[in-house]
């Protein structure tokens, strides 16, 4: 019998971080062969870093991030 998502998270979460995101990882790309997604992701965060940098967006403050207002 093969494990559930559930028993399988369950011991994935019992790994240490390095672990679990080589996990998590393996299993994105496992759901997407290609990697046109990563390079998607990869370019907006690249812009959105930038944007940072130059003072374009001021990003949130913690208060602001955790805050249930929008």
């Amino acid at each position: 019998m093969r494990p559930t998502a559930e028993e399988i998270t369950k011991l994935a979460m019992e790994l240490d971080d390095g672990d679990r995101l080589r996990v998590a990882e393996e299993l994105v790309v496992s759901v997407n062969p290609t990697t046109a997604w990563w390079d998607a992701w990869t370019a907006e965060a690249e812009r959105r870093y930038q944007r940072l940098q130059s003072g374009e967006d001021r990003g949130l403050t913690s208060e602001e991030f955790w805050s249930d207002e929008e």
